[in-house]
């Protein structure tokens, strides 16, 4: 639903997602900002993988496979 906060990992495939926050320290945030996903970046979820595997998000172009445990320290609102 739109401006219902939950992790990435919790959201659907095809899902269109904005960053409101980041989870986990210093190194959570530090590894996200070195792939280019920061808090205020629209995202979409490419592809969730089943029993706690990866997920795939594409920002500007660009996808990116995040692990479970990093993809559970973003915290998004749905935007569509």
């Amino acid at each position: 639903m739109k401006g219902e906060k939950m992790t990435l990992y919790r959201n659907d495939r095809n899902s269109l997602v904005r960053i409101v926050g980041i989870t986990g320290g210093k190194p959570v945030r530090r590894l996200l900002s070195d792939l280019g996903i920061r808090t205020g970046d629209s995202v979409c979820i490419k592809r969730n993988a089943p029993f706690g595997g990866p997920v795939l998000v594409e920002r500007n172009g660009t996808e990116v496979a995040l692990g479970r445990e990093i993809a559970e320290c973003v915290l998004v609102e749905a935007i569509t």
